[in-house]
């Protein structure tokens, strides 16, 4: 298996060591691993999120590309990322090089929602995110967040990206205004679990625990 990284570095470390961790206690040994990692500056993250102009995109689209070039060279047959934002894109690229399979965040979400019937889902991720409605589809209707409230989301994204201050109960805040949604889904990998602790009314689902459940199951 190979993996797309470095967006952001933190979520891709961490995404490497729970597989290896869970692969390592089912089967004693390790997996086999590759990791491409993009350098990618805050600018150019800002600009993809926030902008998304074509000049933008197609800077990433090239960094996509090189990627899956080298993945193909190296034979592998299972792909993945694990960036929310830029599930899609990969998906549509890495499909153009054939792949046998292809994870993202995205894709492994709305395979939980649909087996676990939730059709009004509140997404905590990037505006870009949101507003394209990533993880809609097989009649899931987004429950939509007030522009200050997903103005508060993508401030929480932001501060953690860039290791900044963060006020640990704004997600918390933003949710209890709701009451209409039957499940959050957590469509960032620089959100957590541990960032909606103490919140219950719903179940909550992290694309990044749905991510590495199909990662391992890929591994075997």
């Amino acid at each position: 298996m190979a993996y797309f990284g470095g967006v952001s570095a933190y979520s891709s470390a961490e995404l490497y060591r729970e597989i290896c961790y869970r692969y390592r206690e089912k089967t004693k040994k390790f997996p086999e691993i590759v990791m491409y990692s993009i350098e990618v500056s805050e600018e150019e993250e800002k600009r993809f999120q926030l902008e998304r102009d074509k000049e933008i995109v197609s800077v990433f689209e090239g960094k996509l590309r090189s990627a899956c070039k080298a993945f193909k060279e190296l034979n592998v047959d299972t792909v993945a990322i694990d960036c929310d934002t830029l599930s899609n894109v990969f998906e549509a690229i890495a499909k153009e090089y054939g792949f046998a399979n292809i994870l993202t965040p995205v894709n492994c979400m709305r395979k939980r929602l649909a087996k676990e019937k939730k059709k009004r889902p509140i997404v905590l991720g990037t505006d870009y995110t949101v507003k394209n409605g990533l993880f809609i589809g097989n009649s899931i209707t987004q429950v939509k967040l007030h522009p200050d409230d997903q103005e508060s989301v993508q401030k929480f994204i932001t501060s953690k990206i860039n290791s900044t201050s963060i006020e640990k109960d704004s997600l918390l805040r933003v949710l209890n205004k709701y009451s209409s949604m039957d499940s959050i889904i957590i469509g960032c990998t620089d959100i957590s679990l541990e960032d909606l602790s103490g919140f219950a009314s719903v179940p909550v689902f992290d694309s990044t625990t749905e991510l590495i459940s199909c990662c391992l199951d890929a591994l075997g």
